[in-house]
């Protein structure tokens, strides 16, 4: 097949960019430019991105949908998750990440019908969008929040964040440290915190920052809080001088991290480590780095912040689960033939790997449904 490639401005540029590289490769009519470097690499029949090209000789358009049409099963239940014969019941992606995505969540399956129900030319379909992140290169992620009592340690150890969302915001409430009544108490005191901070003023919040850079940097140096004080610098250079035109976005993704998980996922020569999977309602925004992603068939994002794309605010605070919990981290299970495979709590996918030695063989295990290859690097034969 012939994927289709979607340029953002978070994307890399040139060699650096994992995504090119096999565009590349796939024979993709790919043309790079300075402005907007590539980003995504679709594989898969989402009709706003479906695969283009030949597929075993086929002509395009709609190669790939006449390769699968009439060879049920795509699915684990027999079709392609929405119900057709021609349609993958996932959506594969290599992502190339340069800077920091917008923080976003993904819908379940009631929230996605509704939102595109009412808002279509947003929300182009109604499925949920679950979806596993596997490192490629060391990849740097934001998501879920950390538990309540360092979330609100961290707020009130940031004198620029409580001025933002409010001194009662961050106060921890009595119940906090005695109480099991997680509704009561722990997902009240996290939407709050989100919410004031989704929400706040930018120009009250550059306001913040300025003034806290100005008290650390030149009236109280000695206090040295030399990580906050450099991220901060970076930000405010970046977003007030370099590049004013953004609207000052950054803000609220420069302090969700003393919100969310700041995650390193490292592939290693051998297996490429740990994945992390995203259930629906779960907030999150990739950093840095290249990875290979595998998601039920949507592309139904929700996001807020550091975005020129269309935002929903309101929907994304309301909808998400406010769980403090760790992380869902996904280790690969050894399988017979030397693969390795990552069994997502989804029945919609499931990604095998295989790292085979010069000289060497893998035995890619039969597929219970439909499968997509990619060649990360280098060559071979299958």
């Amino acid at each position: 097949m012939r994927c289709t490639v979607q340029k953002y401005m978070w994307g890399k540029f040139g060699c650096d960019s994992l995504v090119a590289a096999i565009a590349k490769n796939n024979d993709t009519d790919l043309t790079v430019t300075v402005e907007v470097p590539p980003a995504e690499l679709w594989m898969g029949t989402h009709p706003s991105r479906s695969c283009l090209g030949a597929v075993y000789g086929m002509p395009p358009p709609g190669a790939v949908r006449r390769a699968v049409d009439g060879h049920p099963p795509l699915g684990p239940n027999g079709d392609g998750g929405g119900g057709s014969s021609t349609r993958l019941p996932f959506l594969f992606k290599v992502l190339s990440v340069r800077t920091a995505l917008s923080i976003q969540a993904h819908p379940n399956k009631t929230l996605a019908a509704k939102l595109h129900r009412e808002k279509p030319q947003h929300y182009k379909d109604d499925n949920h969008k679950p979806e596993m992140t596997i490192a490629v290169t060391p990849f740097e992620a934001l998501c879920s929040f950390q538990k309540i009592n360092s979330v609100l340690e961290n707020c009130r150890a940031c004198p620029e964040l409580v001025a933002v969302v409010g001194r009662e915001a961050v106060a921890a409430p009595a119940a906090l440290h005695t109480s099991r009544l997680r509704e009561a108490v722990v997902v009240p005191a996290l939407k709050r915190v989100f919410t004031r901070l989704m929400t706040a003023e930018q120009a009250r919040t550059v306001w913040e920052l300025s003034r806290y850079l100005l008290h650390h940097l030149v009236l109280e140096p000695s206090r040295n809080c030399l990580g906050t004080v450099w991220e901060l610098s970076r930000y405010l250079l970046h977003h007030l001088v370099l590049e004013p035109s953004r609207n000052c976005l950054g803000t609220v993704w420069e302090l969700s991290r003393y919100l969310l998980h700041h995650l390193v996922l490292e592939p290693s020569r051998n297996c490429l480590g740990t994945a992390l999977f995203l259930n629906a309602n779960e907030p999150h925004a990739y950093l840095f780095g290249d990875c290979i992603e595998c998601m039920a068939e949507s592309d139904n994002v929700v996001r807020a912040g550091l975005t020129p794309k269309f935002k929903d605010v309101d929907v994304l605070c309301e909808m998400l689960t406010y769980d403090d919990g760790p992380p869902y981290m996904v280790p690969p299970l050894l399988i017979d033939g030397g693969a390795e495979r990552y069994i997502a709590p989804v029945p919609e996918f499931l990604v095998d790997r295989a790292m085979v030695e010069a000289g060497g063989a893998v035995l890619l295990p039969a597929s219970p449904f439909v499968s997509i290859v990619v060649v990360v690097e280098g060559r071979g034969e299958l």
